[in-house]
């Protein structure tokens, strides 16, 4: 497709689309440029500590902080706003789709969770960590019936989230 101008329009070279003027776009250090929707999912769906453009290889270095995704070590400038401290459940919150309208699940996956005094627990946040894409068993509560059963006695108000 061309503009009014005769000019060529960018393609994502994720999905494909066109990349209008506009429309909420991401462009990398290697100035490749893409939805910033599918430069999230591209992040997300890597388990690797070292992230690089899907087109070219090259290693991203500051992938921006989207909403609703915790931030990774070595991808995200906002990382180290974290590292090595403890965030509350309140406070992880700001990373987590779990708003009643979404009704999504609050526990994280691929986390290792400790025991704590008072009936909580302690989950420490890896590069791979993310939100379950389950919905709530109901609105209230924080899980889906599958993270309900495994953590339906512990006191979301002691729960701390640990950036290493």
């Amino acid at each position: 497709m061309t503009t009014n101008c005769g000019d060529e329009l960018e393609e994502c070279a994720i999905c494909g689309d066109e990349l209008l003027p506009g429309s909420d776009i991401y462009k990398l250090s290697c100035n490749h440029t893409y939805h910033k929707t599918c430069i999230m999912l591209e992040v997300e769906s890597t388990n690797k500590s070292k992230y690089m453009c899907p087109y070219c290889r090259t290693p991203i270095k500051n992938v921006p902080l989207f909403k609703y995704q915790i931030p990774i070590k070595g991808v995200h400038e906002e990382y180290q706003k974290y590292k090595g401290k403890y965030l509350t459940h309140q406070e992880l919150k700001q990373f987590l789709n779990s708003n009643d309208d979404n009704r999504r699940c609050e526990a994280l996956v691929f986390t290792t969770d400790l025991d704590t005094k008072n009936n909580g627990k302690c989950f420490t946040i890896y590069n791979n960590t993310r939100q379950c894409c389950r919905k709530k068993t109901k609105n209230g509560d924080y899980f889906c019936s599958q993270h309900n059963k495994k953590y339906k006695t512990c006191n979301m108000n002691t729960v701390v989230y640990y950036f290493p």
